[in-house]
């Protein structure tokens, strides 16, 4: 079974695509990017509103 791979960044009050930005800026997959990780790798940015209490997730699978 390959389940794929999370990296999830969180945040509060801005956006889900600056927590995507965040992900793909610092590159915290580059070390899945080597081969020895089969599995697909999912990059999940979320963010939370305080103000309208709503969220935003955005999910790209790294290529």
């Amino acid at each position: 079974m390959n389940l794929p791979i999370l990296l999830i960044e969180f945040k509060y009050g801005l956006s889900a695509e600056e927590a995507m930005q965040q992900i793909k800026e610092k590159e915290y997959f580059s070390r899945y990017r080597n081969g020895d990780y089969p599995n697909d790798v999912l990059l999940i940015g979320i963010n939370y509103d305080p103000k309208t209490k709503d969220h935003q997730c955005q999910i790209e699978k790294l290529d």
